[in-house]
């Protein structure tokens, strides 16, 4: 047969399955639409006789009409075709005899086109196909128990490959190479050969060369006739959006204090030397100690360095799970001849269950370090000083609390103990407890601070698992099939504008307001947004404040407002959740929480 639909516009972009046979029902040339329908490659496709396409037990009904249009009929029917990812579907068949000028049929010329959904009973499942084959950043593989796809949709979207002609390859070609990559593909291989099901983060490789993370879900995909084992159902999510974010909001979060923290250190280091100046210049005076006054100052210039160093040396990531418990334990036995100089009784109050955490050892140590420290300091010159620390569990996490009865700090400035350079103690660094904040944030733990009933409270909270780039696998919140708008109201610009990237980018029309009278006023005069973030603790109109006005005057958006904080178990604010039914996210954010809360609030009625 020498008819050529090769390279011919409307051959190959035709929205309809086209193929050509031979008489011997060979074929000969396929267009990407058939080889879609029916996922298979050229070379799976091209010279293998039609019928083996076909179902076993549609066969010869599918021979038996061929054989007509070899006879010069046009026919159509429909028949169960066998895809190449072993799923079968109902094909509509239109067959056309391809005659030359003598009369002859040298060929067939077969068009395709997919029915399944027409099949009664069946179209609520097409819907659902349909929908997550098309849900942004998300793709779908079979995996054989050979580890070759057996069917791909939606890497178009995201490793930029073409769905069918990756059928048949290795789905290790999708991923990075690296060791451990390898090995968690091996985890999930092995887990779902088990029989059960695997999550994890993988680094895949686009065919452009750039790597990414991809959240991955794999589960055994069994016949379902037999119960065999075919392969894996793979589910994989493009998260760079939320991993680019989410480091840029930390790298803001830490160059927003940058700022403020270079002109207080410019500020103390100017006394510091004018101090010094001073004593160089003064007269000697007979009998003057202005020698040792100049060593004192140089010494304290010195442990000041060494803060601020510690204060900005990188946090190494955590390298195993580690009792904290037995780290406590340690920092407390190295304090005990100071504590025992203070008079101080020291307790742990620990229960036998308590998890391991997700951190490093030596960062750790010198985060609680810091923490015991600082309630010494505050139990000297106290009557009956006491320090607890006690231990707590949460779903994920671990609560690590020191408490101790010595010198509070007014409501005003408990906010402020994890200030750098807030210090009330003369001559202080004010570094120690921002130091720890920082070790603790660099593994998605919280520090905060409580003073009540005359006992300061602070509390470390530890991830039981560590969180690199592991989100919760969560398919884009359908919510946002339509861009929503959402109100910020937080009085950090770092925090507005990091949240605003990432909004923007997932499909939100974001505004900002600095404070609550800022947001209320864009409330009042504008079109109001779907949803509301809100910050509680701002200048000139509170997020308390805020909340209570809406709480009044706009009830329905209450229902849409997620709280933002960075004390999200303090009491007040459980109670204020409580009391509104605003969810509560705690700073830092992670941003797929952030995503899947605003998806759940926008669905309240």
């Amino acid at each position: 047969m020498d008819v050529r639909l090769s390279g011919h516009p409307l051959f190959e972009h035709c929205p309809t399955g086209v193929v050509l046979l031979t008489r011997e029902g060979l074929v000969t040339e396929a267009n990407g639409e058939a080889r879609r329908t029916l996922a298979l490659t050229p070379e799976q496709f091209v010279g293998r006789p039609v019928l083996a396409t076909v179902v076993e037990a549609d066969r010869e009904r599918v021979k038996a009409l061929f054989l007509r249009v070899l006879q010069g009929q046009i026919r159509e029917w429909t028949a169960r075709f066998r895809r190449g990812d072993g799923v079968t579907r109902v094909q509509w068949v239109r067959a056309v005899p391809l005659s030359v000028p003598d009369g002859a049929v040298r060929g067939v010329l077969m068009y395709l086109r997919d029915v399944t959904e027409s099949r009664s009973g069946r179209p609520e499942t097409v819907q659902l196909q349909t929908l997550l084959e098309n849900l942004p950043g998300q793709f779908t593989a079979l995996v054989d128990r050979s580890r070759r796809i057996r069917y791909s949709s939606g890497l178009t979207r995201t490793h930029y490959r073409d769905d069918v002609s990756v059928v048949g390859s290795p789905y290790a070609d999708l991923l990075a190479p690296d060791d451990e990559n390898r090995r968690l593909f091996h985890a999930m291989l092995e887990t779902v050969s088990a029989g059960d099901s695997w999550s994890g983060t993988h680094w895949h490789v686009r065919m452009d060369g750039t790597s990414f993370p991809v959240r991955t879900h794999a589960s055994p995909y069994q016949d379902p006739r037999t119960g065999q084992l075919l392969g894996a159902l793979v589910v994989g999510r493009d998260v760079s959006v939320e991993r680019d974010a989410r480091v840029r909001a930390r790298s803001n979060q830490q160059m927003a204090g940058v700022g403020a923290l270079t002109a207080a250190v410019s500020a103390r280091l100017g006394e510091h030397l004018d101090a010094m100046e001073d004593l160089v210049n003064a007269p000697p005076e007979p009998g003057g100690a202005s020698p040792d006054t100049l060593r004192d100052q140089v010494l304290g210039l010195r442990t000041y360095v060494r803060s601020l160093e510690a204060l900005g040396a990188p946090v190494p990531a955590p390298s195993t799970r580690i009792d904290p418990v037995a780290v406590v334990r340690e920092v407390l036995d190295d304090v005990a001849p100071r504590a025992r100089s203070l008079g101080v009784a020291v307790r742990v109050e620990a229960p036998g269950d308590v998890p391991p955490v997700s951190a490093h050892p030596e960062p750790l140590a010198r985060a609680v370090r810091m923490l015991v420290d600082n309630a010494l300091e505050a139990l000297a010159d106290v009557d009956g000083p006491e320090l607890v620390v006690r231990f707590s569990s949460e779903a994920d996490r671990v609560g690590l609390h020191v408490v101790d009865n010595g010198r509070g700090l007014p409501p005003d400035d408990v906010h402020r103990m994890f200030e750098p350079l807030f210090s009330t103690r003369p001559g202080g660094a004010g570094l120690g407890l921002p130091t720890a904040r920082t070790i603790v944030q660099a593994w998605g733990g919280y520090l905060h601070a409580d003073c009540a009933d005359g006992r300061t409270t602070v509390t470390m909270g530890l991830l039981r698992e560590a969180p690199g780039d592991a989100e919760t696998f969560r398919p884009a919140p359908l919510t946002l099939a339509r861009t929503r708008s959402v109100l910020i109201a937080d009085d950090e610009p770092s925090v507005r504008s990091s949240l605003r990237t990432f909004l923007e980018r997932v499909g939100f029309d974001v505004r900002e307001a600095w404070s609550g009278r800022s947001a209320l006023a864009q409330i009042t005069v504008s079109t109001p947004p779907e949803l509301i973030l809100t910050d509680l603790r701002m200048d000139d109109g509170s997020g308390y404040w805020f909340l209570e006005e809406l709480s009044r005057d706009f009830p329905e958006l209450l229902r849409h407002t997620v709280i933002i904080t960075g004390n999200a178990v303090d009491e007040q604010v459980t109670g204020l959740a409580h009391a509104t039914g605003c969810p509560v996210l705690q700073k830092p954010l992670e941003l797929p929480r952030l995503l899947e809360v605003l998806d759940d609030v926008s669905r309240r009625g």
